[in-house]
């Protein structure tokens, strides 16, 4: 066999597995993405307010179904209670990125306490926003995914101050 068959031989196998890497890449992987990230949120008293990043990086349609805060003792243990606000349903086109205000009202420390969401020696509030994407099938799936984001600290029942736990949500996270 001479140089120039093994040559057009390599290039063969070269140009086939390209396009076999080609057809993956715009194919099969990544084909749905849907990531969400708190970007700022404002406590007051009587409400909150968080700007809430979505982004599409996938190559088709995206929809989030609905998007709501959830206040507990400790969200990395379940549980917790939901606002009644939310945001949704949202649809997103491939590559689409937007930013959304959820609001809600503010529950008290007291009432949370009362109802047993946050225990009665707690000195905070742990924050998230529970996510419920529709899933790539067109199902809305029954568990959810939730960003938790930051704990609000009372002194009695007074607002002091606000950090991230632990283990609390950073960056993007992927709602798929």
């Amino acid at each position: 066999m001479s140089f120039r068959d093994r040559f057009a031989i390599v290039t063969a196998i070269s140009a086939f597995a390209l396009s076999l890497f080609n057809f993956g890449e715009q194919h099969l992987w990544n084909q749905h993405s849907l990531k969400a990230s708190v970007a700022a949120i404002n406590p007051s008293d009587s409400l909150i307010t968080a700007s809430i990043l979505l982004v599409n990086g996938g190559k088709h349609y995206e929809t989030l179904y609905s998007a709501r805060f959830i206040f507990s003792d400790d969200l990395s243990t379940g549980g917790g209670q939901v606002s009644a606000e939310s945001i949704g349903p949202i649809v997103l086109a491939p590559g689409e990125a937007v930013v959304e205000e959820l609001t809600a009202k503010m529950p008290s420390i007291e009432e949370l306490r009362e109802d047993g969401t946050v225990k009665a020696t707690s000195s905070g509030i742990h924050l998230g926003v529970d996510f419920v994407p529709v899933r790539p099938s067109g199902e809305i799936p029954e568990d959810s995914r939730i960003f938790r984001f930051t704990e609000l600290k009372y002194s009695g029942s007074r607002q002091v101050g606000a950090s991230p736990r632990p283990g609390d949500s950073s960056g993007l996270i992927d709602l798929f």
